[in-house]
């Protein structure tokens, strides 16, 4: 795995497709995940701001791209 894919750990990477592809709400992937909705809503955030932090560094990737590698 390369990129910012590689940087994210599994449940976080899964929280975003189950938000972004399936279009799950915050409710339903904490149960989903046997998780807390703030668990869920403070991971999504903290991943997107890494994907978004990796393009501002020059990854080479623009985050549509990078999020892309998650379903890859």
């Amino acid at each position: 795995m390369a990129g910012a894919r590689a940087r994210l750990p599994e449940l976080q990477r899964t929280m975003l497709v189950l938000r972004y592809y399936e279009g799950r709400t915050d409710p339903e992937i904490a149960e989903i995940l046997g998780i807390s909705v703030g668990t869920v809503k403070s991971s999504i955030w903290r991943s997107l701001r890494r994907l978004r932090e990796d393009e501002a560094i020059g990854c080479g990737r623009g985050v549509e791209e990078s999020f892309g590698e998650l379903v890859a």
